[in-house]
Formats: structure tokens, C-alpha cells, sequence
């Protein structure tokens, strides 16, 4: 059987067909996953020969992986806010972008953020994150999707907080429970208009569902804006997450439906990312 090397060295140049930029972080990675070990510990033993499990298994790997499938659905996991989610091709990739809106919740008093309702939740990873690092509060999750409310319930048990979650099947707030009002209501709804150009592994890999809404990717913010001051107890805050260049749009969308405070949030990029308000 070949080596770990000789089998890294084959993969990067198939991977390099498909992405120059990200053959060799992406040829590693997907090495680790098929042995089972840490990056640290392949590279130590660099000249092992694979055993013909580990061989088949990256084969498969890099296979899928040249075919434009992306990396956390091949893997089956990504990382968010330092912790490890269950991610399928029944829910959006988490992106670093949206731990902003992780942190920007975080950021507000506890006693404004309870409870907090995660809408258009896919995999969970805003509201359990939340749930995390905030043992005090308590998080309603809802989606659409059943396939992505069953992730996001994996991933409430595998981090110990599904005991501080309920989760609803719904489109946006339809199931949401009459008289519950939330302090803080969070969303990465979906935000590109049905048309936009976007990468090939986003566009025949990610469900549709959960990225593309009406002719300008605005259709499900603004539902969710004209919504929220129902939903949400006096004083509490909704943040969501946008398209770079809708920002002014959305920030008239909340002037409109009587929210004050209304912050632009950058990503690290500079581009608007985040938008918040508080109910007045």
C-alpha cells in the first residue's frame, strides 16, 4: 500500500485541477479524516504506509471532493464558535461570518436575550451556540426544513443543551407557540435573489432552500422584520444576517417596522454583515 505522503502528494494534484487555492489545506484535511488522526500526528508519520481501509476511504474522499462537493459535507462535520457541529447536505454550511451574529447576541445583557429564538436555524449553530456559552438561556429553534430540524437537534444533544432548546417545524414564525415573547430573536435567513451568481460547490451542493429568497434575496428578511416586534418582549433585540449589498435596504426595513438602534454590523471582510435592532 502506498504511503501517507505518496497518497497526499497524488491527491493535491487532483485537488489542484479543481482549486489551486485550496488543494493542499484540502488534500490534508480529508488525509486526517480518513485515518483518524490529527493533522500533528499524520505528518509525523508521513512515511506510513495507509492501510487499504485508510487508502479506500481518501480515495472516496478526494473523489467527492473533485466533483465540487464541499469539504464539511464529505466530512460530515465544521467547526463554529470553537465547538464541533453536525453539518449534511440537509442544512447550510455554517460560515465564520455568522459567528458574528453568535457574538452579537453574546454581547447583549442575559437578561435581554431570554428566551432567544433561532429562526431559519438549519444545522443550530446560532442558538446552540448561545445556549453554550450562556447556561441561562433558554432557545427556541425553527426551520422550515425537517431534514435540517433533525441536524440541529443532533447537534443540541451532542453539546448537552437540548434541555434548554425546543425546536419547531415551521416556515418562519408559523408554529411558534401564541404568547411567547423573546428577548432577542436571531436568523440567518436565507439572502441571495434567485439568479445571483454564486459558487459552484454553494449552488449544486447547499439546499436552495436555504440560501436563495425572491428575485433580490429579500423576501424572507423583510417577513421576518415585519414579524419580529410581535414576537419580540419590549426593549428586545432582533439581529440578522444579510447581504452586503442590500444593507441600506434592510436598515429602511427596520426604521419601517418601528425598530430603534439600528447598528450595521461589519464582517471581516468590512462588508455590512449584521443587522440589529430594538423593539421600541
Amino acid at each position: 500500500m502506498p504511503s501517507y505522503s505518496s497518497l497526499f502528494a497524488c491527491a493535491r494534484r487532483i485537488l489542484a485541477l479543481y482549486s489551486e487555492e485550496c488543494c493542499e489545506s484540502d488534500a490534508m484535511g480529508l488525509l486526517c479524516e480518513a485515518s483518524g488522526r490529527s493533522r500533528t500526528s499524520v505528518i509525523m508519520d508521513f512515511r506510513r504506509q495507509a492501510s487499504f481501509d485508510e487508502a479506500a476511504r481518501y480515495a472516496s474522499f478526494i473523489r467527492r471532493r473533485a466533483s465540487g462537493e464541499p469539504f464539511a459535507y464529505i466530512t460530515g462535520h465544521r467547526e463554529f464558535m470553537s465547538l464541533d457541529f453536525e453539518v449534511s447536505a440537509k442544512c447550510l454550511i455554517p460560515r465564520p461570518e455568522t459567528e458574528l451574529l453568535c457574538e452579537h447576541i453574546l454581547s447583549l445583557p442575559s437578561e435581554n436575550r431570554d428566551p432567544m429564538l433561532d429562526l431559519c436555524c438549519g444545522s443550530g449553530c446560532i442558538g446552540i451556540s448561545v445556549a453554550v456559552y450562556d447556561r441561562n438561556c433558554e432557545v427556541y429553534a425553527s426551520d422550515i426544513s425537517s431534514g435540517a430540524l433533525s441536524v440541529a437537534e443532533n447537534n443540541a444533544k451532542k453539546h448537552g443543551v437540548d434541555g434548554r432548546m425546543r425546536f419547531f417545524l415551521g416556515d418562519m414564525f408559523s408554529n411558534i407557540p401564541e404568547g411567547v415573547r423573546f428577548g432577542a430573536i436571531a436568523s440567518n435567513p436565507p439572502y441571495i435573489g434567485i439568479g445571483e451568481r454564486i459558487p459552484r460547490d454553494v449552488a449544486d451542493f447547499e439546499p436552495h432552500e436555504a440560501l436563495f429568497s425572491g428575485a433580490d434575496g429579500t423576501d424572507a428578511s423583510r417577513k421576518i422584520i415585519d414579524s419580529a416586534p410581535h414576537y419580540l418582549k419590549e426593549g428586545g433585540v432582533l439581529a440578522i444576517e444579510i447581504n452586503s449589498a442590500r444593507a441600506e435596504e434592510i436598515r429602511r426595513m427596520f426604521e419601517n417596522a418601528g425598530f430603534s438602534d439600528i447598528s450595521v454590523i461589519k464582517d471581516y471582510a468590512g462588508l455590512d454583515r449584521i443587522v440589529s435592532g430594538i423593539k421600541k
